[in-house]
């Protein structure tokens, strides 16, 4: 839910942003069609009997962060202007699939439900900020070139990044001191010995309880350094001596090693092209700066002049 939770957070900066701008000079915020006119002067809270108007919040809101609210909603404004002067297009069935990928992240409905509700979001708010974020996906990969040919170029120059690298998996003993490590290790006779040590005696509370047992790991990613070495060294079922890694001393038994794998280009094509593409898209800062610098951009409230310099054009040479 990681990704999810990274997107509701920019979500909640357009949310913030729909009612704060343009509003007090009106003196109403308007709802959706149907809906009643909001009157400003109707308070939001009282305190000590005094009351807090919807136009004194607003007016704090906009003091607070008017001028970031409005470049946002400035530039959602570029974007989806340029993606219909492209004549690009983006299907529901899209969203849809986006949805589902982000849904099947949760162990259920409920928790998904409660995700949502956790984040102050709905289902319609999601969806309005995936197609919105597709939009923008789909400008900053416009120009790029998508042919199969420029796809496997990119497979085979980063063709390490596709395969499955040398991984291990480890049972260690963490002990605090080097004299009792020493001495530990000089109990181990046998697999069942590791086992029944690292329960006893380890300070590893995440891997005690499995005889030390660590989960699979890629060995260039292993750290510290110090231990990364001695594993590469390991042979299958060998246990080393004592390790000094930070603070602590680490005793570990080499249980498996899967050599790296090369990857066949058919089988991992579609995860080759969304890297290439997210690799070779033009950044966001650079396409909301080109769009602002190409359109007729009037900043009216001398409050918010200082946006100039993101999406106004240079002064003519």
């Amino acid at each position: 839910m990681s990704a999810l939770r990274t997107m509701t957070r920019a979500w909640a900066v357009v949310l913030s942003g729909v009612s704060l701008v343009g509003l007090l000079g009106a003196g109403v915020v308007f709802g959706a069609p149907g809906e009643s006119a909001m009157d400003l002067s109707q308070p939001v809270v009282t305190v000590n009997g005094r009351a807090i108007t919807r136009a004194e919040l607003y007016r704090r809101l906009e003091e607070t962060g008017g001028e970031r609210v409005l470049a946002d909603l400035m530039a959602r404004r570029l974007i989806e202007d340029a993606f219909d002067t492209a004549g690009l297009k983006l299907g529901e069935s899209e969203v849809n699939a986006a949805i589902a990928q982000m849904k099947a992240q949760a162990p259920n409905e409920a928790q998904w439900q409660a995700f949502l509700a956790q984040q102050g979001m709905t289902e319609a708010d999601l969806r309005s900020y995936l197609t919105f974020s597709l939009k923008v996906k789909r400008l900053t990969e416009k120009s790029v070139d998508t042919s199969d040919a420029a796809v496997r170029k990119f497979f085979d120059e980063h063709a390490e990044q596709f395969g499955r690298p040398e991984t291990v998996v480890l049972a260690e003993i963490v002990l605090r001191d080097e004299a009792k490590a020493r001495r530990v290790r000089g109990l181990i006779k046998t697999e069942a010995d590791f086992a029944r040590l690292a329960r006893e005696q380890s300070v590893a509370t995440e891997t005690r309880e499995q005889g030390g047992v660590r989960p699979e790991e890629a060995l260039a990613d292993m750290q510290p350094e110090a231990l990364r070495q001695a594993v590469a060294a390991l042979a299958v079922g060998r246990v080393s001596q004592p390790i000094q890694t930070d603070e602590v001393w680490r005793i570990v038994k080499l249980d498996q090693r899967h050599a790296a794998e090369k990857a066949d280009f058919a089988q991992v094509k579609d995860h080759v092209r969304e890297a290439y593409l997210a690799a070779s898209a033009k950044q966001v800062p650079a396409l909301i700066e080109e769009l602002g610098r190409a359109a007729q951009i009037k900043i009216v409230d001398p409050r918010y002049q200082g946006l100039s310099r993101m999406f106004e054009a240079p002064p003519a040479q």
